[in-house]
């Protein structure tokens, strides 16, 4: 018995996203993408209201290549945002529901995705492409390890009640 999650589909409204937000003028990435660098359960995905978290570095990228890093927070005590909750980049919190608990990726956000036409101090010029390196730890306070420890005796539960019929 395998039991699978789909990645669920967020749509602007149910992130609280303004439509202001959408910027004109990208400087490359069309699209959110994300590249596992180290996969996760493949099976638990987190969904609009669960609280995550995770260790993540953020960078700007330019010309398809990592700047420096202008954010971070890794090591100690992990962010524990809740997913679709509009405190972060629309790109983030699509990128996280994209993530399977235990999973590492970078998240190449595009400009109309995360501050748009807007500069953010002197770190964030407008119309910036980000790349978000993150480790989703938990979903709702549940690790990888609590997760298939579960899926493995629910497995196990459902393997003796069905040699009971034929």
């Amino acid at each position: 018995l395998k039991l699978t999650l789909p990645t669920p589909v967020l749509h602007t409204r149910e992130l609280g996203v303004m439509a202001g937000a959408e910027a004109q003028g990208s400087t490359g990435l069309a699209e959110l993408e994300v590249q596992t660098l180290k996969p996760g359960t493949g099976r638990t995905y987190p969904v609009v209201g669960n609280t995550v978290e995770c260790y993540y570095v953020a960078r700007l990228l330019k010309d398809g290549t990592d700047g420096p890093a202008y954010d971070r927070k890794g090591g100690g005590k992990p962010l524990k945002p809740v997913v679709g909750d509009g405190q972060a980049l629309r790109g983030w919190h699509e990128g996280l529901t994209r993530m399977s608990v235990g999973e590492k990726a970078r998240l190449l956000i595009p400009a109309r995705l995360g501050y748009g036409a807007d500069a953010v101090g002197d770190k964030i010029p407008p119309n910036s492409d980000l790349c978000y390196e993150v480790e989703l730890l938990t979903i709702n306070g549940k690790s990888r390890n609590d997760l298939e420890k579960w899926a493995k005796e629910l497995e196990s539960w459902a393997a003796e009640k069905l040699k009971k019929y034929p």
